[in-house]
């Protein structure tokens, strides 16, 4: 009889604690110190022809210490090929994130509860449209 509890009582767990976390797309990071990270949600202004954050929206999060930083997946590269999601090395410390105050860092953010409140458990970096260089074959 146990053996029957034991396993369900596991996927019941398992169960509400993904429930309660949260994944949260088209974020920008803004400003990386030490463990704490200061991200906003946004969306594309097509009159200003840039990426604007919510005011509202701009929170300050604790990154977990187990947290996977990683690069995002794509869809498609050169000839259609896919690329899967790669941890960054130095995690937090990373250049990308070192940048974060002079340029934003586009990313999705999941974090233990709901309304990206909580701590931070993972941030896929990159995404998002643009980014190329202008003039680039000009």
């Amino acid at each position: 009889m146990l053996r029957r509890i034991v396993p369900a009582l596991v996927l019941v767990c398992c169960t509400f604690a993904f429930a309660y976390s949260d994944t949260i797309t088209g974020v920008r990071i803004t400003k990386v110190e030490g463990n704490k990270v200061t991200w906003g949600k946004g969306m594309f202004d097509k009159d200003l022809k840039k990426f604007v954050i919510d005011e509202k929206t701009i929170t300050t999060s604790t990154v977990a210490a187990d947290a996977v930083i990683e690069t995002a997946a794509t869809k498609g590269g050169k000839k259609g090929q896919a690329k899967d999601a790669a941890p960054i090395e130095g995690g937090l410390k990373a250049d990308v994130f070192s940048k974060a105050s002079e340029k934003n860092v586009n990313a999705t953010i999941t974090t233990t509860e709901e309304g990206g409140k909580g701590n931070i458990t993972k941030i896929s970096v990159g995404g998002g449209k643009g980014g190329g260089k202008k003039g680039a074959g000009a």
